[in-house]
């Protein structure tokens, strides 16, 4: 079956079946713990990523967003380490309140896409991240500590990944920058 078939055949039975049906459907898991969101984020299917996301509310994309796999991976977390057009998919379809909360959803290890991301130096994926977050959410998401209690720049210098360090190090400038701005602007007060 040629693929475009395979993914009009997804989408008809994603469009005929019930909400709850869907998301049962949607969360089974294979041997490995992994649903088929887990799948088509590590092979990079964003046409099968689309369908499914296109095709659940909000919540049931957060739950889809982060479900761990038994390894302890969501499948962010697996578009990050794999593929960076999944990513970019998952972004575009969630919600920005959607999507930071699932970026707080850490992995088995405690560490959150972009610790895991900073780790590997996978500058990127840290930018894809980055721009997709507010100034808040993302000054937040950058606070954030793994089990250690290491944020994700420091993770990055943990893993001697000067570029990542160095991204995250300016991200952490620009979103501080941002909200003070923000904040000066709701205050009418001038600098």
């Amino acid at each position: 079956m040629p693929v475009t078939e395979g993914i009009e055949m997804l989408n008809m039975i994603m469009q005929s079946i019930r909400s709850d049906e869907r998301l049962q459907l949607l969360q089974l898991e294979d041997n490995s713990g992994m649903t088929i969101l887990h799948h088509a984020a590590c092979v990079s299917a964003t046409n099968i990523i689309e369908v499914i996301l296109e095709s659940v509310s909000e919540e049931e994309c957060y739950v889809l967003l982060s479900t761990h796999d038994s390894g302890g991976c969501t499948p962010i977390q697996l578009a990050c380490f794999y593929k960076h057009r999944s990513l970019d998919v998952m972004i575009r379809l969630t919600t920005e309140e959607t999507w930071y909360r699932a970026l707080l959803v850490p992995d088995g290890r405690g560490c959150t896409p972009l610790h895991a991301s900073a780790f590997c130096g996978q500058t990127k994926v840290i930018k894809s991240i980055s721009n997709s977050l507010s100034a808040q959410h993302l000054r937040r998401l950058l606070r954030k500590t793994d089990r250690v209690g290491h944020t994700p720049l420091r993770t990055a210098e943990k893993g001697h990944n000067r570029a990542a360090a160095e991204l995250l190090q300016e991200y952490q400038t620009i979103a501080l920058i941002d909200i003070a701005l923000q904040q000066t602007d709701e205050t009418g007060t001038e600098y």
